[in-house]
């Protein structure tokens, strides 16, 4: 009895023995189960959930515009002068305003140092340009402020130190061009916009005042290799600095955009020099180059490198405001281009990229005497009407003959028309 008992207890215990066992392999399996379906479905989820947040499929496209050179003659400084002695600029940029603001990023080539009114305004040929022309530009809603240009040693290195402290007073708006140290120099400026990093990067050719204390020409950013002991920088070998940049801008930032001043002056022409440059530029990593300084609009065309990097290049936008007498100075364009992020893809959507043609309009006395301009203002083309053009103080100034006729014919022979935009 004793043994029957002891076969029961044993055959019970296996029967438990199993019933656990099978219930462990349930659970375990359930789970492992579980874990197959986390894999294959879960993650999935997560990853299209992510994408949407970080907008890794979706398309961004970001708008960039900017302006040539903004030339304060005698005749500039003047027009913005007010009765009782103060100085307004803002009627220099109603005609554009309204696309400067609706831009994600905004660009003014402000060929002129502005060094402070204490140290006296002057036109031509040593510049310096009110402070209130930092109000306009702030006002108007530029982001960028160029300021590596030929001009920049018109006041001398103190004239530089006083520009970069002026504008430290004008929130929103970004001095490019010019340092405030050696160390800040080699800094890649960049703006944040839709979550997409942008690296913005001026150069000039050359400077007016060659700056020969090794100590101080940090201060102004050069396109051509510098001969450290002349101040003066070669006008045919692009500066291994500038390429330094442009691939630290490339691991920094998702789009590289480089202002050149460069270019001969009066001409539509684009120099050997240029497109060299416009190339290694390219190859390097820029993605879109701007450039300007010739006084004449120039040539937009699309640029592909040796090693297959892209870029679009606008070789000069001409000048913005000045009060030269010549017509083809008066005739000036407004970039404007669409950067698009599509995944790992960027590029400039050049079917919507291009210029807007602009014009300088002054008024004058008719006395052939008088040397001096009174500027009206800056016109989009199709604001601007033969009556108008029949009316320009150049005319009379300048002795030239002005017309609608003579603007579109600047316009048409130097820009191909895909890039000629309307507003």
């Amino acid at each position: 009895m004793k043994k029957l008992k002891s076969t029961l207890l044993v055959l019970l215990m296996a029967v438990i023995s199993l019933i656990i066992y099978y219930m462990v392999i349930a659970i375990t399996g359930s789970n492992s189960d579980s874990k197959d379906d986390d894999k294959n479905t879960k993650p999935q989820e997560e990853i299209t959930e992510n994408q949407s947040v970080n907008n890794i499929d979706e398309k961004v496209t970001i708008s960039l515009v900017a302006v040539g050179d903004n030339f304060a003659h005698e005749s500039v400084i003047e027009s913005g002068k007010n009765d009782d002695g103060t100085y307004n600029y803002d009627f220099l940029f109603e005609g554009i305003k309204d696309e400067i603001m609706s831009a994600d990023i905004s660009a003014i080539y402000q060929t002129m140092i502005i060094a402070g009114n204490d140290k006296g305004l002057s036109g031509y040929p040593l510049f310096n340009t009110p402070e209130e022309m930092m109000s306009a530009i702030q006002n108007t809603g530029f982001d960028i402020a160029l300021m590596a240009s030929n001009h920049t040693t018109d006041m001398g290195v103190d004239g530089i130190k006083s520009c970069i402290e002026l504008w430290k007073k004008y929130a929103g708006v970004l001095p490019v061009g010019i340092n405030e140290s050696g160390e800040s120099s080699v800094n890649i400026p960049i703006i944040e916009v839709k979550g997409k990093r942008v690296a913005i990067l001026n150069y000039t050719y050359g400077l007016n005042k060659p700056i020969t204390s090794t100590s101080d020409q940090y201060m102004v950013n050069y396109l051509g290799a510098l001969n450290s002991a002349t101040g003066e920088a070669s006008q045919t070998t692009l500066s291994e600095a500038v390429l330094s940049d442009i691939q630290r801008a490339s691991d920094q930032a998702d789009f590289v955009v480089v202002f050149p001043c460069w270019g001969d002056e009066y001409t539509f022409e684009t120099g050997t020099v240029e497109k060299k440059w416009a190339k290694q530029m390219t190859e390097a990593g820029a993605n879109l180059i701007i450039g300007a300084h010739t006084h004449y609009i120039g040539e937009v065309e699309q640029i592909t490198a040796d090693n297959g990097n892209t870029s679009m290049c606008y070789y000069s936008l001409g000048n913005f405001c000045s009060s030269f007498n010549n017509p083809s100075t008066m005739v000036g364009a407004l970039a404007k281009v669409n950067i698009v992020f599509e995944g790992d893809n960027v590029y400039v959507d050049t079917e919507t990229s291009g210029v807007i043609p602009i014009v300088t309009h002054y008024t004058h006395s008719g006395n052939a005497d008088d040397e001096m301009a009174n500027i009206v203002g800056i016109y989009p083309i199709s604001e601007y009407t033969s009556d108008m053009a029949a009316s320009h103080g150049i005319i009379t100034r300048g002795n030239v003959q002005f017309s609608m006729d003579i603007i579109n014919d600047i316009i048409n022979t130097n820009i191909k028309p895909e890039y000629i935009l309307t507003e």
